[in-house]
Order: C-alpha cells, then sequence, then structure tokens
C-alpha cells in the first residue's frame, strides 16, 4: 500500500489520491482535483481521497504510538477504530507479500 509507505517514509511523494486529500486538508477545497466544487470531481475521487486520508491519518498514530512495546494494549483499547483499520492494512500488506 503506498500510503502506508508514505507515512513510513518509504516513499518521497505520496500517492495521487492521498495528495488531493492533504492538499485539500491544508488548503481547502480550492485545491480539488478538478476545478469546481464538491460536485464537479470525478465519480468516486471524494471517497478515495477520504480512504487515504483514513488510511494515512491511522498507520501514522499506529506508527507513533500503537506500535511502542508496552503501550500497544493501552493504544488498542483507547482507539479501537484505529487499531481496527491499522489491523486491515497490515492484512492487506501481508497478502501482497509487503
Amino acid at each position: 500500500m503506498a500510503v502506508a509507505a508514505y507515512a513510513e517514509g518509504k516513499r518521497d511523494e505520496p500517492p495521487p489520491v492521498l495528495e488531493y486529500a492533504l492538499n485539500c486538508a491544508l488548503f481547502g477545497g480550492a485545491m480539488m482535483p478538478e476545478n469546481g466544487g464538491q460536485r464537479d470531481q470525478p465519480a468516486g475521487m471524494l471517497r478515495q481521497m477520504r480512504m487515504a486520508m483514513n488510511y494515512y491519518n491511522a498507520w501514522r498514530d499506529y506508527l507513533k504510538n500503537g506500535k511502542k512495546a508496552g503501550a500497544a494494549g493501552k493504544w488498542r483499547a483507547a482507539n479501537p477504530e484505529l487499531a481496527k483499520l491499522s489491523d486491515y492494512i497490515k492484512q492487506l500488506r501481508n497478502s501482497r507479500g509487503k
């Protein structure tokens, strides 16, 4: 998963859909992939951007807080949705041999 690799610092550039999402988060809707508002975007683009941003944020939080020895259980208990998403990301990466 390119998003997880970017979050780990293993990629210099984010995947395009994550770059769109990061730019929108930083600069607002003026940085949408296509001119116009949300309804002018290609079908599914906003969903892809949201998913990429969710994966990115969850994986970064997991790397920062969820992998610490002795703290993983507390992190999982305090962040069940992030834990579930990080488990899914690990599962995807393992199924692809990465």
